[in-house]
């Protein structure tokens, strides 16, 4: 990353956060160390943080960390102080070039200048022919009450929405950008207004946030995850609110609140019901609230007995476990371990009786709850919960050397889902004298099912996993050939560069060939790494230059072509 550049590598939601940050003055203090190092202190919602930058001559970031919680690429704070150092490289240059004779810009000298009441009719016509200025005054200048507002701010996000989706129904990926800055700024403002102690302003931004993007998730397509994480946002903020007030009204207001939403299904269709019910029974722990906890479960349960899908089965077992951690929180442990008693048809809380016998070591009993879940599941057709009761019970066998059981489960855990893990797992179970003839079984079966798919191509993937396990590279060659796919070719080849080097190049220009009659970039560029692999093979360098040169003089019209291949160097 350059500093002249940085912005294009950064993902937009962290940009605009970080621009706002910059734009608002939270770089307490900025340092040049040397011609290399920046230092900074940012100023964030609960403390400030100290930001490290390390420039080379040439302006490229070479290093960069924050004292910050956040755990993905590049932090907010980060990215304020790289456009608080942008700023004074740019301003470094423009003084080279430019040399300036100290006069203010035009504009700020009208600012400054000119008499107030002509500057307020100015804004004042302004603001009525344009939404946004009007939103911003609200948002920046606007009268702080001690009340809730969220309506107000939940226009305003409705208002932003608009106009990125251009009136339409809908914002398409390269729209949501629009969509998402007014609502950072008004994330940015609610911290404000926590370290200004106006917790009733904050908490309309935040609950406007999430109410409104649930609500735009319908319409807007979020395949970063950006709404999903805004709004998680939200209530993690408003969380902590609630964390740092004494008891108060708005503690009680935010609960009701927290109540309402997590009785919006919208929630968890868009993954965000993950981050706001723990969140909600949380704060339900505490004498007044937690009468509303229950009954909400309640009604949930109620509404999934209708039901009958493995979605019932999951949303069955996760209010349960909220139920049981609010009985235990009451200390009504009795209570708590009967639901657990009638539930045991839910994998979750029949393993939890389970895990207590293997830890009594009373295997038996864990062997016996074990057995009764498969029949359960095999009844209910849970191929995944079946494996998942398997697995426990060739834990049990092997930690008590029960060998001939081991063996027994092992092959129906190969039997159930094929998998390398627990090939190799049956083999090892099988005495040496048995194995070729159940190997071939396995060989044999397996030939008999669908191939899996890898990106474009047909192939049996579990069969040449086999193969390769039992270093029978003939039959994997076999169907690697039988394949004609570049992408299975490219895959396999390190198995079979040792014995098939030549066959392999011949596979390759062929495969390579028939490819190059597509046109795009994207071909060009996966061809340029098919030749380097191809490369790699004894013999295989000189062939590949050949076909590069073959390829060039084939179709010399195409520029692209050409560009990506200069990146092989040849």
């Amino acid at each position: 990353m350059n500093i002249n550049n940085f912005e294009k590598q950064i993902s937009g939601v962290i940009l605009e956060r970080g621009s706002i940050y910059f734009k608002n003055g939270a770089i307490l203090e900025i340092d040049k160390i040397d011609d290399n190092e920046w230092i900074a202190e940012v100023e964030g919602t609960t403390e400030n943080y100290e930001v490290e930058v390390n420039l080379n001559k040439k302006l490229e970031i070479t290093d960069y960390s924050c004292t910050c919680p956040y755990d993905g690429d590049v932090c907010k704070h980060v990215v304020a102080v790289l456009l608080s150092i942008k700023k004074e490289v740019e301003n470094k240059n423009l003084k080279k070039n430019n040399k300036k004779d100290g006069k203010k810009k035009e504009w700020e000298a009208i600012i400054q200048n000119a008499p107030e009441q002509q500057i307020r009719a100015f804004l004042l016509k302004y603001a009525q022919n344009d939404e946004v200025f009007r939103n911003e005054l609200i948002i920046s200048l606007g009268e702080v009450k001690n009340e809730i507002s969220t309506q107000k701010y939940r226009k305003i996000i409705k208002q932003s929405f608009n106009s990125a989706s251009r009136n339409s129904d809908f914002v398409d990926y390269s729209s949501q950008e629009a969509a998402i800055e007014m609502i950072q700024k008004l994330i940015s403002q609610a911290e404000t207004h926590i370290k200004n102690q106006k917790q009733y302003e904050a908490f309309s931004i935040f609950s406007a946030v999430a109410m409104e993007s649930i609500d735009m998730m319908h319409y807007i397509d979020d395949s970063d995850g950006d709404f999903g994480d805004i709004i998680n946002e939200a209530f993690s903020m408003i969380d902590k609110m609630m964390e740092s007030n004494a008891e108060n009204e708005l503690n009680t207001i935010i609960f009701n609140w927290f109540l309402e939403q997590v009785k919006n299904k919208d929630y968890d269709d868009f993954g965000c019901a993950d981050e706001l019910e723990p969140i909600f029974f949380g704060r339900a722990q505490k004498p007044s609230n937690v009468k509303y906890a229950y009954q909400f479960i309640d009604e949930q349960l109620k509404a999934l007995n209708k039901k009958d899908s493995f979605s019932k089965m999951y949303h069955s077992t996760k209010y349960l476990k909220f139920k049981i951690d609010l009985l235990k929180w009451e200390g009504k442990n009795d209570e708590a371990e009967e639901i657990i008693n009638q539930n045991m048809n839910l994998f979750d809380f029949r393993q939890l009786k389970i895990d207590e016998a293997i830890e009594n070591e009373d295997y038996p009993k864990a062997i016996l709850l074990l057995n009764e879940g498969i029949i359960l599941s095999q009844k209910e057709r849970l191929s995944g919960v079946e494996t998942r009761y398997r697995e426990l019970l060739l834990h049990i066998y092997t930690k008590t050397k029960d060998l001939k059981n081991v063996k027994l489960v092992s092959k129906q855990l190969l039997d159930d889902h094929f998998s390398i893990e627990n090939y190799r797992n049956y083999k090892k179970n099988c005495l040496p004298d048995e194995w070729q003839d159940e190997c071939l079984k396995i060989i044999a079966n397996l030939s008999k099912k669908n191939p899996s798919r890898l990106f474009d191509s047909v192939f049996n993937h579990n069969l040449a996993s086999v193969y390769i396990e039992e270093k029978m590279f003939d039959k994997l060659f076999e169907n690697v050939k039988l394949s004609n796919s570049l992408l299975v070719i490219d895959s396999y080849k390190k198995h079979l560069a040792g014995n098939f080097s030549d066959d392999l190049i011949v596979l390759y220009k062929k495969g390579i060939l028939k490819y190059a009659e597509n046109a795009g970039r994207d071909i060009y560029s996966n061809i340029v790494g098919y030749l380097k692999n191809m490369a790699t093979l004894k013999n295989g360098e000189a062939e590949a230059k050949r076909i590069r040169l073959e390829l060039l003089e084939v179709y010399k019209n195409r520029k692209a072509m050409k560009e990506e291949f200069g990146k092989l160097k040849w």
